[in-house]
């Protein structure tokens, strides 16, 4: 068993934060996304496929635009101030940096180009918390950032 400092989040609860996230920034963005294809148009006899229509691929692009808005904002803006996500806030959880401070806005965007590097390698650097005693991925190795239990 690795030896882990009290304090820092389990990897299985910064897992459920993360999909949190990624579902709950997505349910307004339903809403355009169901028009767009209630207003689809078959394309013809014979034919199983549909076609949006042009206010259907409006829709589209909003949908598309509020989850891209909704998922920055609670990503980079909300978590620079409270050190929070939706996610982490209903887990209990606070990305600080490894001097104990709320990362800035550019630190969690460094951070989430750097998760590149923890899929790469058959998702290793995702999986490194697992057992690493300051329970790190690659990115947060990378940028200086620790998930805490707040």
């Amino acid at each position: 068993m690795a030896d882990v400092r009290p304090g820092l989040a389990p990897w299985e609860v910064r897992v459920f934060a993360s999909w949190f996230d990624l579902v709950v920034v997505g349910l307004p963005a339903l809403v355009p996304l169901g028009y767009a294809l209630a207003t689809a148009q078959p394309r013809g006899p014979g034919s199983d496929a549909s076609d949006l229509t042009p206010a259907g691929i409006v829709a589209a692009w909003v949908a598309i635009l509020l989850y891209l808005g909704i998922w920055s904002w609670n990503r980079y803006v909300r978590t620079a101030r409270t050190g929070q996500s939706w996610g982490k806030r209903r887990r209990g959880i606070t990305v600080r940096t490894v001097t104990g401070e709320v990362p800035s806005a550019g630190r969690l965007v460094a951070r989430d180009l750097a998760h590149v590097l923890d899929v790469l390698p058959l998702f290793l650097g995702l999986l490194w918390p697992s057992w690493d005693r300051r329970r790190q991925t690659f990115a947060d190795k990378i940028v200086g950032t620790v998930v805490t239990v707040a």
